[in-house]
């Protein structure tokens, strides 16, 4: 005989209740244990409809999504109060269940309490600061937070309550995605079960901010490409812009990690640092050709050894690394700013080259796959990330597209 707690909702549609109204039925529990099978009600009523709706992927009704998102709280609540129960009890799991108890939670459950751990083990001061936004705004919502709290109901109010405060979609992915990822862990440390994960289809979806488009425009380039820098500051900051433009969209972030090394005759190689630690062993280089404005940017550099650009130094801690790219960042943003006003570009910033870069690609019809794999994406329905699949002539034509203005 088994010693599984079995757990299940149904629609005892054998009683109407008739003093909530007509076709309305109560929503109860179904709790089977060692051969023994208990049923009880719960706070919910619904119709037939409404119940066989439920499994409708796309519910129409606001009322009935609330309902759906309810009834998961309640079972994931129950769920882990059974998990509490060392033996279980029914007795004891009804008063729980019914509000009439409290059960105790272990701290390696407190949300706050692994959103800390991560904030202190991480080596970036943004990736930490990040993280220590997304927790400070989670405590102002709900002081306080185990894994047993984060369902799908739980996650649209807060971002309902984000937005009523005045908080953008973009910040509310943000904070959204750190819980997420501390939820991830916390599946990986054996403290959630992977069934009671509340993001994903059918569950709760993170917010995708509206991306603004700031590709610039083919004469905007040319108008960039073509300016004399007036001094060496703003000499630097061109360089990076045009660097990244012709190197896939290079981020500001690679770009200063790379070293004469990833060189590699007509090719640039390397590893993206934002991914390095989640995209497992088998993870593929990116690669891009070396495009003549790159080779003259390197020539003029004159790099030995140690890195192509002078901003990090051998030896340099990974926390310290992270500050001065931050500064550095900061610093080059200033200049290109200085550059655009006088181009009458509204914004230029580094990030414009990524963007760019891919927009001119796509316009003069190169394979969404080549301008990815030159980005460094990776997804599941494109396999090979690095330059090696296409031809070399394939390589120079879509290079000389990012001339053709």
């Amino acid at each position: 005989m088994s010693n599984i707690v079995n757990i299940g909702l149904f629609l005892d549609s054998r009683r109407e209740l008739v003093k909530k109204g007509a076709g309305v039925f109560g929503v109860k529990v179904d709790l089977r244990y060692m051969g023994r099978r208990w049923q009880f009600a719960t706070p919910f009523t619904m119709t037939q409809a409404e119940w066989d709706n439920l499994e409708n992927r796309k519910i129409r009704s606001d009322a009935l999504k609330e309902k759906k998102l309810q009834l998961e709280e309640y079972k994931v609540k129950a769920q882990n109060i059974i998990d509490s129960l060392h033996p279980f009890n029914f007795s004891r799991f009804k008063e729980l269940l019914s509000g009439k108890g409290a059960f105790s939670k272990p701290e390696n459950r407190d949300v706050y309490r692994l959103f800390d751990e991560r904030i202190a083990e991480t080596m970036n001061p943004r990736t930490a600061t990040a993280y220590q936004s997304a927790k400070r705004a989670l405590q102002k919502y709900s002081p306080k937070l185990y894994l047993e709290d984060v369902v799908p109901l739980f996650l649209q109010r807060f971002e309902t309550y984000m937005e009523n405060t005045g908080h953008t979609r973009t910040s509310v992915g943000i904070y959204l995605r750190a819980l997420r990822s501390i939820l991830n862990q916390a599946i990986e440390d054996g403290l959630m079960r992977r069934e009671d994960y509340p993001f994903g289809r059918r569950k709760y979806r993170i917010p995708a901010p509206a991306q603004a488009k700031i590709a610039l425009s083919p004469e905007h380039i040319k108008h960039i490409l073509d300016y004399e820098p007036q001094s060496m500051e703003e000499q630097q900051a061109k360089d990076i812009w045009v660097f990244s433009y012709f190197c896939g969209g290079m981020n500001i972030n690679d770009i200063c990690r790379l070293r004469r090394e990833n060189v590699e005759n007509d090719r640039i190689v390397f590893y993206r640092h934002k991914t390095r630690n989640t995209t497992g062993r088998n993870s593929l280089p990116v690669c891009n050709l070396l495009q003549p404005e790159v080779r003259m940017i390197i020539n003029r550099l004159n790099v030995g050894e140690g890195y192509l650009f002078p901003v990090l130094q051998i030896g340099m801690p990974p926390q310290r690394q992270a500050q001065v790219i931050q500064q550095f960042t900061k610093t080059t943003n200033k200049y290109l700013k200085r550059i655009g006003q006088k181009l009458g570009i509204p914004r230029l910033t580094t990030q414009t080259a990524r963007h760019s870069f891919a927009t001119t690609l796509m316009n003069h019809g190169a394979p969404l796959t080549f301008i990815s794999k030159s980005m460094g994406h990776s997804t599941t329905k494109t396999t090979e990330i690095y330059l090696g699949s296409f031809s070399m002539n394939e390589a120079a034509q879509y290079g000389a597209m990012l001339k053709a203005l």
